[in-house]
């Protein structure tokens, strides 16, 4: 898989690179050019669909451990960093921002 930057100014890069880079060269955010399927074992939280009607579904994202969506993002760039930072003796920090009533989730 790589990703591609919004902006379209940037060459392509893989997970590793656009994970500890943040943004794009060009000022883009990047994002996947195809996704593949997920194993099943990439959160320790159930992400439930719900069917509400015939072809109707919606993705719970509010049962990790703070019960906001921003779980399952977190979550997942977690482990991301964890693998890709390995046994760095380095320590890595991660400078995130928010907004709105989840803030302090």
């Amino acid at each position: 898989m790589h990703l591609v930057s919004t902006a379209g100014q940037a060459p392509p890069v893989d997970l590793r690179t656009a994970l500890l880079s943040g943004i794009a060269p060009d000022g883009g955010l990047y994002l996947p050019d195809h996704l593949d399927p997920m194993p099943r074992a990439a959160l320790d939280f159930p992400i439930p669909l719900v069917r509400l009607d015939d072809g109707l579904y919606a993705l719970e994202l509010f049962h990790g451990p703070t019960c906001a969506f921003k779980d399952v993002g977190a979550r997942f760039l977690a482990r991301l960093l964890a693998y890709y930072h390995g046994d760095a003796d380095a320590p890595l920090t991660v400078l995130v921002a928010t907004s709105g009533d989840t803030g302090g989730a």
